[in-house]
């Protein structure tokens, strides 16, 4: 008797977790940040700068595509949370590459004009 309630019990869990997986509703905003956060990473030039990273990123966000038309929507919001994430992340990474790069065009401007100077000098001096 006790292994019929057990297997009543266990039915109506599975019943309920299909219920619940058949109620989840489409992961439509998550879809839609996810798009814009990859759509500004690319705009500041993720593509250019980590090229394997903007890949990958563009690969998650095809597979959470499909996962949304395959109705897995729990795996799918999971991807779109992450995909966002490292959107901002890459999107971060490329600002901080581009404020390094012009760091260094600025020394090496500052750095020429004193080259010179003392190639002036050192002229002068023979």
């Amino acid at each position: 008797m006790g292994n019929k309630f057990f297997s009543i019990f266990v039915v109506l869990i599975l019943g309920s977790s299909a219920i619940i997986g058949a109620c989840e509703k489409k992961p439509e905003k998550e879809l839609s940040d996810a798009e814009r956060a990859v759509s500004q990473a690319e705009q500041e030039g993720a593509a250019q700068y980590f090229p394997d990273e903007w890949n990958s990123l563009k690969s998650a966000l095809e597979e959470a595509k499909s996962n949304i038309q395959q109705k897995k929507y729990k795996k799918a919001r999971e991807q779109l949370i992450s995909i966002i994430q490292d959107a901002i992340s890459l999107k971060e990474k490329v600002v901080e590459k581009k404020k390094e790069e012009e760091q260094k065009k600025q020394e090496g401007e500052q750095a020429a004009p004193e080259q010179t100077t003392e190639t002036n000098e050192g002229t002068t001096q023979q």
